[in-house]
C-alpha cells in the first residue's frame, strides 16, 4: 500500500530487536535483484506466453514468476513458496508505509513487469478528493447507478447471482427469514436499482438474523427525520446484565446503541485488565501477524483517514512499537489495526476471553458480540 501522506520523505523508522521483517535496505536489495531477473529473456518470454494462453493470469503466472523468485527469497531468508512471496510483500508494504518511499518506485516497476497493477500513488490526495473521484467514476461507468443488485453480481458471476435469489427462498422455506422480510429482501435485490451489492449482501445476512421488514426497509431508504439514533438526547446507560433476548431485540437488532457499566471486574474478567497491556500482549501472542491498514489519507482536518481493507499482515508486537513510538515522539502511527477476529488470527485472546470465571460476552452469546 501506499504511505500516509505525513510519512513522505521520512526517513524509515529503525527497527527492533524483535523486528523480524526484512529492512528497507534489504527490501530495496531484493527489489533490484528480481528487476534483474525478470529482465533476463528467457523469463520475458515466458512470461509473455502466459499472459497470452492463460484465462486465469494470476493463476498462470504465479509458479512462473516463483522460479524467478526462489533465489532471491532464500537469499533474503524467507521461504521459496507463495508463503515467502506474502512474507515478502508485507515487508515492502509495510515499510513503504514506515516512510521508505523510494521502495514505491522499484516496486512499481516490478509490478509493471508482471502486468499487476501499480501501488497508487496517494500523495497530495485527500480523502475527500478519493471519495469525490470513486463517486465519479461510479456515475461514468454506471457500474451501480441504474443496475439492480442482482445485475451486478451477474456481471461478475451469473451463478452467484443466481445463488443469492435462490437462497431467499430457502430462507423462507426453512422458517430462517420471515415472508415479509423475504419479500422485501428480494424485492429490493431484484428490481430496486442503485443498491450496492455489498448492501444487498448485508441486507439478506440481517433478514436471515431477524430483522423485521420495517426496520429493513429503513435502512434501505432510511427516515432521517424520525431516525431513533438522531432523535434520542442521550445513550442509555445499562448498570445491569440484561438477559441476552432482551439485549437483542432492544438494542442489536434495531442497531441501538447502549452503554453497559458494572457489568464485569477486573478480579472475575482479567482482559479488562491483560488486554490493555502492551507487555502482556507481547508475551501472549507478539509473534503473530495480524491483518493492518497502511492506506492513509488527511481528510480536510488533517487528520488520517485510513482508506482501504487491511492489506498487509504484521507482527502484532511490531505493531505495538509502532504504536508506542508514536506516542512518544507524537508522529502519526503508519498502521491501524482494528476488527480483528481474535479466534482467527489472535486465538491466544480468544482463550483468555473464554477462561475468564465470569464473562457478560459469555451471558449475552454470540448473537450479541459475534462468535
Amino acid at each position: 500500500a501506499a504511505p500516509p501522506a505525513a510519512a513522505v520523505g521520512a526517513m524509515p523508522r529503525a527497527r527492533t530487536a524483535r523486528d523480524t521483517d526484512l529492512s528497507a535496505a534489504q527490501c530495496k536489495s531484493l527489489l533490484e535483484e528480481l528487476l534483474t531477473r525478470y529482465d533476463q529473456p528467457a523469463f520475458k518470454a515466458q512470461l509473455s506466453q502466459a499472459h497470452r494462453s492463460a484465462a486465469n493470469m494470476l493463476a498462470a503466472i504465479g509458479p512462473l514468476v516463483l522460479t524467478a523468485q526462489a533465489p532471491v527469497l532464500i537469499k533474503y531468508g524467507l521461504p521459496p513458496s507463495p508463503e515467502g512471496v506474502e512474507l515478502m510483500k508485507f515487508a515492502i508494504h509495510r515499510r513503504i508505509a514506515e516512510g521508505a518511499s523510494e521502495l514505491q518506485t522499484l516496486a512499481n516497476q516490478a509490478r509493471f513487469v508482471l502486468g499487476l497493477a501499480p501501488i497508487p500513488n496517494l500523495r497530495g490526495q485527500t480523502a475527500e478528493d478519493m471519495l469525490a473521484s470513486q463517486l465519479k467514476e461510479d456515475d461514468e461507468s454506471g457500474s451501480v447507478r441504474g443496475r439492480t443488485v442482482a445485475e451486478q453480481l451477474n456481471d461478475l458471476n451469473p451463478m452467484q447471482a443466481d445463488d443469492l435469489v435462490a437462497s431467499i427462498a430457502t430462507a423462507r422455506k426453512m422458517g430462517a427469514m420471515s415472508a415479509s422480510s423475504a419479500s422485501v429482501v428480494e424485492g429490493h435485490l431484484l428490481s430496486r436499482p442503485s443498491l450496492p451489492a455489498s448492501v444487498g449482501r448485508c441486507l439478506l445476512h440481517m433478514a436471515r438474523a431477524g430483522l423485521p421488514a420495517a426496520s429493513l426497509r429503513h435502512l434501505i431508504t432510511p427516515n432521517l427525520e424520525g431516525d431513533p439514533h438522531r432523535s434520542m438526547s442521550t445513550i442509555p446507560l445499562l448498570d445491569h446484565l440484561p438477559t441476552a433476548s432482551s439485549f437483542f431485540a432492544t438494542h442489536v437488532l434495531p442497531s441501538r446503541p447502549a452503554v453497559l457499566r458494572g457489568v464485569a471486574d477486573a478480579g472475575h474478567f482479567r482482559p479488562l485488565t491483560d488486554f490493555p497491556d502492551f507487555t502482556y500482549l507481547r508475551r501472549r501472542c507478539g509473534h503473530r501477524r495480524v491483518p493492518v491498514k497502511s492506506l492513509a489519507l488527511d481528510d480536510h482536518k488533517g487528520r488520517p483517514v485510513f482508506v482501504s481493507d487491511p492489506e498487509m499482515k504484521m507482527p502484532l508486537a511490531d505493531f505495538l512499537d509502532a504504536v508506542e513510538e508514536s506516542e512518544a515522539s507524537g508522529k502519526r502511527c503508519p498502521f491501524y489495526l482494528g476488527k480483528v477476529p481474535l479466534r482467527a488470527e489472535l486465538p491466544e485472546l480468544a482463550a483468555d476471553l473464554d477462561a475468564a470465571s465470569t464473562s457478560f460476552i459469555r451471558t449475552l452469546g454470540a448473537g450479541c458480540f459475534g462468535a
